[in-house]
């Protein structure tokens, strides 16, 4: 009785230098009538890819010490020993057979415990958290995802995905 969207999280930091382009890779899958799109926002990071079941949420270069080049719409601050990336994005739920409403829970796996990963301010563990209240199927919300990353952290990637599922009410 759910849907569930995983996002893959590449995300590559520096303490002095730009690192490789960051992204977050968006694989739909469908189960129970429900589905879960996710979309750009006016004011999100451009999404790449041919088919909706290929999706990247393209973050750009993040690095400390003002180096870098983040995406489009990407915000990048640093508060005190972190760097956090931030954007917006649009989740929709559908349904092929389902009306009514559903809420979305969302969770993450494989995430080192120095990094936070956050939905609507909502840090995500590995337990599903309501990230979206019960709303009608069919409708869209935007969401902002903030990733916070150590400034200590080499230029390397971090592996991750972050999942979302839509639960029927």
């Amino acid at each position: 009785m759910k849907s569930i969207v995983a996002f893959l999280i590449v995300l590559f930091a520096s303490t002095a230098h730009a690192a490789p382009a960051t992204r977050l890779r968006v694989i739909p899958q469908l189960a129970s009538g429900l589905t879960i799109e996710i979309t750009e926002a006016p004011s999100g990071a451009p999404l790449l890819g041919v088919t909706p079941q290929q999706r990247v949420l393209d973050l750009g270069l993040l690095a400390s010490f003002g180096a870098g080049t983040p995406a489009p719409n990407v915000t990048i601050t640093q508060t005190g020993d972190r760097i956090i990336a931030s954007t917006e994005f649009v989740l929709k739920v559908t349904g092929t057979s389902v009306t009514g409403s559903a809420h979305i829970l969302g969770s993450v796996t494989g995430i080192d415990p120095a990094y936070v990963i956050r939905i609507d301010g909502i840090p995500l563990t590995s337990a599903p958290i309501v990230v979206r209240p019960p709303a009608a199927v069919g409708t869209s919300s935007i969401h902002r995802m903030d990733i916070e990353i150590p400034i200590a952290t080499p230029a390397t990637p971090l592996l991750l995905n972050v999942v979302f599922q839509a639960i029927p009410d």
